[in-house]
């Protein structure tokens, strides 16, 4: 897990009348950010395939970086890490496959699929942001993981 942010972009209110949509938005555009500071280029944002999407494709030294970014506000539905299973990471790396056969001036480089968790309180700020690098499927399949109620480690 890496370090969070203080707080969303101003022009990111989660008030009353703030829609699920507009505050995964917000919280993708802030991961974008996160990951142009650490010299990352994002090649897509939103990548749609049939039957999966890739929130943000991203290279850095040869290496892509395929993103999935969950918001909540809250932890009342659980934490954003926890709506994350196998079924969604299989979706996930179909999509990045997908992905790499549209684009294949990238076929020869390293690739992984991360997953950033952002909840945020009713202002907008950062309450939790971590980062979970390298997801495999055996990775969400550990018996510990699901003493935890679903939590990533």
């Amino acid at each position: 897990m890496r370090g969070a942010s203080p707080q969303l972009p101003a022009d990111c209110s989660v008030g009353a009348g703030v829609s699920a949509q507009e505050i995964g938005n917000a919280a993708e555009a802030h991961v974008a950010r996160l990951l142009e500071a650490e010299g990352q280029v994002i090649l897509a944002r939103n990548w749609r395939v049939r039957g999966g999407e890739l929130d943000i494709v991203a290279l850095h030294e040869q290496v892509l970086t395929f993103v999935e970014v969950r918001a909540r506000t809250g932890t009342v539905h659980g934490a954003s890490d926890e709506s994350v299973g196998v079924r969604k990471l299989r979706t996930l790396m179909r999509a990045a496959q997908a992905w790499l056969a549209a684009h294949p001036e990238y076929q020869e480089c390293f690739w992984h699929v991360d997953l950033f968790a952002v909840t945020l309180d009713r202002t907008g700020a950062v309450q939790r942001l971590a980062r979970y690098e390298n997801l495999t499927l055996d990775e969400l399949a550990r018996p510990d993981r699901a003493q935890r109620g679903g939590a990533w480690s």
